[in-house]
């Protein structure tokens, strides 16, 4: 998937496997479409993957209800179960 975004000329960058949180430091810096670094760092752990979105020049919105619970009957409707699609 991280060659998929790259082949799109999105820049990418590990996340912890399992989480959100940037497997490197100065990730906004570090995020790339250089693929000998992706080959090292997804050599080195079964990451998730994130792009930079702002380098890519793309808008995220990130629709999750919270932490594994279900939305809030207020907002329950058929846009609050996305949890990640890509509009190119």
């Amino acid at each position: 998937a991280a060659l998929r975004a790259v082949e799109r000329g999105w820049p990418v960058f590990p996340l912890y496997p399992y989480s959100k949180y940037p497997a490197v430091r100065g990730w906004p810096h570090r995020a790339t479409c250089d693929l000998d670094q992706i080959t090292r760092w997804w050599a080195r752990a079964p990451y998730n993957i994130a792009i930079a979105c702002q380098a890519a020049g793309l808008v995220a919105i990130d629709l999750d209800a919270g932490h594994g619970q279900p939305p809030p009957p207020s907002r329950a409707g058929p846009s609050a179960n996305c949890r990640s699609r890509i509009i190119a």
